[in-house]
């Protein structure tokens, strides 16, 4: 066998292979919906926000003053 064919071999024999689906590039398969996209941003805007609020309107008990 010669040199580049063993490294094809090589590189081909690291990289894992998934069982279904590729990637590529291009337009998506399926539209998600205007209010699913909105439902999912709503829910992500809340919960980042969510600790940080907390965090802010329990600040009394933070510094002991509670």
């Amino acid at each position: 066998m010669n040199a580049p064919r063993l490294a094809n071999i090589a590189r081909t024999a690291l990289v894992p292979r998934r069982g279904f689906g590729s990637t590529t590039p291009g337009l998506p398969q399926v539209r998600v919906p205007l209010g699913e996209k909105l439902a999912h941003g709503l829910v992500i805007f809340c919960g980042v926000l969510t600790y940080p609020v907390w965090v802010l309107s329990h600040m009394k008990e933070y510094k002991g003053q509670a």
